[in-house]
């Protein structure tokens, strides 16, 4: 290191532990880093709980814990050292403007970039009367380098370092193989107090994936749509062929264009119905089984359908009934009635 550089501080910084990493200790660890000199460094691993939770740690101290929704919150393994000692990480009780100039507790390292960690009593008998900081997160021990110690470990690369930045969304994405079961990833991350919640939408790594599948299904829908009207279009076409005659005598005793009309609008509906029903089966239970399993990994796709979107498609093929029913009437009605009496 030259003279005139500045020594590396990585205080109020995540540790995140490469896959190489080989301590067991640290291994898949995430470190809060509390304080990082020359001397060394301190931190406490915040993605480790133990088996029990702060309600039970209460309980443990003889203190009855009053704010209820920190009752199941984990109580962390913050590291190797001194692990029968509390180390709370919380957020400041005063804002900056407002801090008295002694602290509120008796031992309180203050971290900059905004954090606090206490390790006295008496931010846990806070919190047993219901007062105390709004955001905490406790743990069992921390973890400490000594001199130069971190730094020989950052250049083996046994670690990833990212700025702890409270503007940064905290949003992990997990991607499964095709043997994971859901479930149980899903519990072991609620059991590391990050309960999943499916994600939807693109990242910029799969967005021209899911542009093109997009397209695909564009192009996919358009030419559904052109064989549905052409469908439509050929079974009306077989239906005026098989009732010629029936539609000549309606002309013949005076129906007019709306008693025609009526004909092929019931014919239409005859097969836009089964069509619809059929579709709905096709798609739910297998067309969007197959793009759902085609996309996983790279987003969770809404693309069963709904009430909406099954709404839509039942206008549409409405539309298309009504006017393929409407083009077989006039076609129809331009036959000579005499032709279709012939027949009869």
């Amino acid at each position: 290191m030259a003279a005139d550089s500045a020594p590396m501080n990585l205080t109020h910084h995540f540790l995140i532990a490469m896959p190489g990493m080989e301590d067991k200790t640290f291994n898949r660890s995430v470190v809060y880093l509390c304080e990082h000199s020359e001397r060394g460094a301190l931190g406490l691993v915040i993605n480790k709980p133990s088996d029990i939770n702060l309600k039970v740690l209460f309980e443990k101290i003889e203190l009855h814990l009053a704010r209820p929704e920190l009752g199941e919150a984990p109580v962390f393994q913050g590291g190797p050292v001194q692990t029968e000692r509390g180390f709370v990480l919380h957020e400041p009780v005063f804002t900056q403007a407002e801090k008295p100039e002694e602290s509120v507790y008796a031992s309180t390292m203050t971290i900059p970039g905004g954090l606090e960690m206490t390790t006295s009593k008496d931010v846990l008998e806070a919190l047993a009367t219901g007062a105390g900081p709004r955001k905490v997160l406790v743990s069992l021990g921390y973890a400490a380098w000594g001199e130069g110690q971190l730094e020989s470990e950052l250049a083996e690369n046994s670690w990833l370092t990212v700025g702890a930045d409270p503007a940064v969304n905290p949003v992990l994405a997990v991607r499964l193989t095709e043997d994971a079961d859901p479930d149980r990833v899903a519990a072991r991350l609620t059991a590391l107090g990050v309960p999943p919640q499916r994600a939807g939408g693109a990242t910029t790594s799969n967005a021209a994936f899911l542009g093109v599948l997009a397209d695909v299904l564009r192009v996919l829908a358009g030419l559904t749509g052109v064989v549905c009207l052409y469908a439509l279009v050929q079974g009306l076409a077989l239906t005026a062929r098989e009732r010629r005659s029936t539609v000549a005598v309606l002309r013949a005793t005076g129906a007019g264009q709306r008693e025609v009309a009526a004909l092929f609008a019931g014919a239409a509906v005859a097969a836009v119905v089964p069509a619809l029903l059929v579709g709905i089966a096709v798609h739910q239970w297998l067309l969007a089984p197959a793009v759902a399993h085609l996309a996983a990994g790279y987003a969770d796709l809404p693309v069963g359908a709904g009430a909406p979107e099954i709404l839509v498609v039942a206008l549409g093929l409405a539309a298309l009934g009504l006017g393929a029913a409407a083009w077989m009437t006039r076609r129809a009605r331009r036959e000579p009635v005499v032709v279709g009496l012939r027949e009869e």
